[in-house]
């Protein structure tokens, strides 16, 4: 490939691995005269079925390089079957599967559940509101303008608005989000965004590094599907070192809300690509 003026590139495409005793894997990367980074490695998977791959990488800064993909498996001396189709390169982030949304389109009015989405983003909740105060959270929902109220706890502001301490409600911060959505026939879906030392906080002394990030995963009557997000981080000055930093699974899990995490993490780089699967 010819690198163009654009840095940000999506690798997307289909991929069949059957049978995870085995531990087979497909890798992708890219490779110059002097550098090789790779950019994702899918392993095999219990369906029998083809499974989908987007992954945002970033072109080596020189004029052509190569894609290549390796499949291996680490063990096991039966004839295994590995397959790719539809592979395909786009110029920007493969982000644009996120829905980009402060939230206020999800809010309905009919209260006898939770919500399934946030109805606006963490910063309405870690921000003060209109009278400069915090909103009060959790707190019950007024039905129909009467006395009764929810019989769950909401812990969003409601049509842009939340209770304070001073019992009154105030109108609450807007900023926007992004939303991502597992169809029934996916598996896992993965977003990048690239981190370079302007967007670094901090001096970090030692390689130690700290992120900090909200997420929200719908819980439906705490029915374990298998939710799980992992968070890891890619080097871009070092072939082949993504590694996971942290795991969240259901237990993490607790409301249908915005949890925080921080996460204590070893890179000497100051450049590197953060990955959410």
């Amino acid at each position: 490939m010819k690198t163009k003026s654009a840095t940000l590139y999506c690798l997307d495409f289909y991929f069949y691995l059957k049978n995870i005793a085995n531990d087979t894997s497909i890798s992708f990367g890219w490779n110059t005269k002097t550098a090789k980074q790779m950019i994702i490695e899918v392993t095999s998977h219990i369906d029998n079925r083809w499974q989908h791959s987007r992954s945002t990488y970033k072109s080596p800064s020189s004029e052509s390089y190569q894609i290549w993909f390796k499949m291996k498996r680490m063990k096991g001396s039966i004839a295994l079957f590995h397959a790719l189709d539809e592979i395909k390169i786009f110029e920007g982030s493969c982000d644009t599967q996120l829905i980009i949304t402060n939230g206020t389109e999800f809010t309905s009015s009919d209260l006898s559940q939770p919500p399934g989405v946030p109805l606006l983003d963490a910063t309405s909740i870690n921000e003060p509101t209109g009278n400069n105060q915090k909103c009060k959270l959790p707190y019950q929902l007024s039905i129909d303008n009467s006395t009764n109220t929810s019989n769950w706890d909401m812990w969003f502001c409601y049509n842009n608005q939340c209770p304070t301490n001073n019992e009154d409600f105030s109108t609450c911060t807007l900023a926007n989000y992004g939303l991502i959505s597992i169809e029934p026939w996916e598996t896992n879906k993965t977003i990048s965004t690239l981190i370079n030392e302007n967007m670094i906080t901090r001096d970090f002394v030692g390689g130690e590094q700290c992120l900090l990030y909200y997420y929200y995963i719908t819980l439906d009557d705490d029915i374990d599907y298998g939710q799980q997000l992992s968070v890891s981080i890619r080097s871009d000055n070092i072939s082949d070192s993504e590694i996971e930093i942290d795991r969240l699974s259901i237990v993490d899990m607790k409301e249908n809300r915005w949890h925080s995490r921080n996460v204590t993490f070893n890179s000497t780089s100051t450049s590197y690509t953060v990955i959410y699967i």
